[in-house]
């Protein structure tokens, strides 16, 4: 009878553990979007967006402040030459060719570098305003109903997928620590009962 209190009693634990680590993984999400939020307005580039000093014509730019603060400016004309550079130079040429400029605005996001660009299309030039990063984590939900349906499916049978996967490790875990902790308890009880 007793034995069966106890049990009841880790199954209750085990719960009690498996929804206080989704309750934390869920305020972690949280908190981590509000500092996120918090800092945004403190970082360098933020305060010097690319939309903030852009002008009409390229020359009339000044690129000191951003230069200043470890960052770099370059333009880009419409036949993606570089009329245009100071500071940190992360494009590395004086030319580039329409794949390569494509390839360049493509593939940002996944370089140590903070790209804000802007085009100005009176005097048909791209203004690229560069900051190194310092820690990016880029994570997005985005729902569009327009999207095809089988790729909906897909999507969703992955997030699916990762959601039911994290809840069993979670849930595992929590069961592996209810054992443990119950084999720490019982097994010493027996050791006095047996004398």
């Amino acid at each position: 009878m007793k034995k069966r209190k106890l049990s009841n009693q880790f199954l209750k634990n085990f719960l009690v553990i498996f929804l206080l680590a989704i309750l934390d993984t869920i305020l972690a999400l949280m908190l981590l979007s509000f500092a996120s939020r918090l800092i945004a307005g403190s970082l360098t580039k933020n305060r010097y967006p690319a939309s903030a000093i852009i002008k009409d014509d390229y020359e009339q730019i000044d690129a000191s402040a951003v230069v200043q603060n470890g960052g770099g400016v370059q333009i880009v004309d419409r036949e993606y030459r570089v009329v245009y550079s100071k500071g940190l130079d992360t494009i590395g040429k004086d030319e580039l060719t329409a794949e390569e400029f494509t390839a360049f605005l493509t593939e940002s996001k996944s370089k140590p570098y903070h790209y804000d660009i802007v085009y100005k299309p009176k005097g048909e030039f791209w203004l690229i305003v560069t900051f190194p990063t310092s820690i990016r984590l880029d994570f997005s939900l985005v729902y569009n109903k327009e999207a095809a349906a089988g790729d909906f499916m897909r999507a969703g049978s992955a997030i699916a997928f990762v959601v039911l996967s994290y809840l069993l490790i979670l849930a595992l875990t929590a069961f592996i620590y209810s054992r443990i902790t119950a084999a720490s308890i019982t097994v010493p009880l027996r050791k006095l009962c047996d004398g």
